[in-house]
């Protein structure tokens, strides 16, 4: 099902962005040697495939995005017609590293990322099944400009979809909501508990009645006192997104859990309390304005 979203949701733009970032990196990958101070040091600019770790940080309150989760959903505001306002909610993905290039010493790596997944929603109650799901995927170079700051630049994709159920029961046809744009964020971690983060989207063909602009603000707490997230420490985090086409009406997630993390903490199950306000979390709905809470289970990896 994975892969039939990727390639329904492939546009050609995005695939000559690929190559052209991936033509980058072959020819930035070259070694070179820099000399400093009074003693002569040599540094090797390395290409890595398949990169072990990410540069840029996750967004974990950020509903939007590619991650792997399941969850319980109680509607406190419905804006879907003809549901029940029972729902479980499921998302599968996560963000790939590709290549990392360039000096991790100095501060001067990049690394390419292809982020691809989907989110879906399921009536509980009324039995319509499936009410919608997102196919979304992006590429992502990102940078770490020191111990703290990161930026990123790239293309994302969002292609909405109605449930064939949802369809037979209520006759609604789909909008066609489809977002495709070019982001640029910026990460910055204030203490080694903390986590900060802007990014602004920009929808170079948008659809009717959508607007180009969007942008999201979001921050995040740990109570883990280590890297490795020993025990299970509470987090909490919270993702603001606006959208030019909602004149800006804010979309607010809270999310309150606790991280088991495995092994050298890499793969991490978060308990997650999350409540939602603003626009509908599925494209084909985004006019419509929801409220819930939920909980679950995410799977980080």
């Amino acid at each position: 099902m994975l892969l039939q979203m990727i390639i329904i949701c492939h546009r050609p733009f995005s695939f000559f962005l690929m190559m052209l970032i991936l033509g980058a990196c072959l020819i930035g990958s070259r070694a070179v040697a820099s000399e400093g101070g009074s003693d002569n040091q040599t540094t090797e600019s390395k290409l890595v495939i398949i990169p072990p770790a990410d540069f840029y940080p996750y967004y974990l309150a950020d509903p939007r995005r590619a991650r792997t989760s399941i969850g319980l959903v109680r509607m406190i505001d419905n804006g879907i017609e003809e549901t029940g306002d029972t729902r479980f909610n499921h998302s599968l993905g996560r963000r790939f590293g590709l290549l990392r290039f360039g000096d991790e010493q100095s501060y001067s790596a990049w690394q390419l990322d292809l982020e691809v997944g989907y989110f879906t929603n399921f009536d509980i109650e009324d039995k319509t099944d499936n009410i919608g799901w997102d196919g979304i995927y992006g590429l992502l170079l990102s940078r770490r400009l020191s111990p703290d700051f990161f930026v990123r630049f790239g293309t994302l994709h969002d292609s909405a979809h109605l449930g064939d159920e949802y369809i037979e029961e209520t006759g609604r046809e789909r909008i066609r909501y489809t977002r495709e744009e070019l982001v640029a964020g910026f990460a910055w971690l204030p203490s080694p508990r903390s986590k900060l983060y802007t990014e602004l989207g920009w929808a170079w063909h948008p659809r009717d009645e959508m607007d180009p602009l969007r942008w999201q603000f979001g921050a995040e707490y740990y109570g883990a006192e280590n890297d490795l997230y020993l025990g299970l420490p509470w987090y909490v985090a919270t993702d603001l997104g606006l959208f030019e086409e909602r004149d800006w009406e804010p979309a607010v997630t809270l999310q309150v859990g606790l991280i088991y993390a495995t092994g050298n903490a890499t793969e991490r199950y978060r308990f997650v309390l999350e409540a939602y306000d603003g626009r509908s979390v599925m494209g084909e709905f985004s006019f419509e304005d929801e409220s819930y809470v939920s909980i679950g289970v995410h799977y980080d990896y």
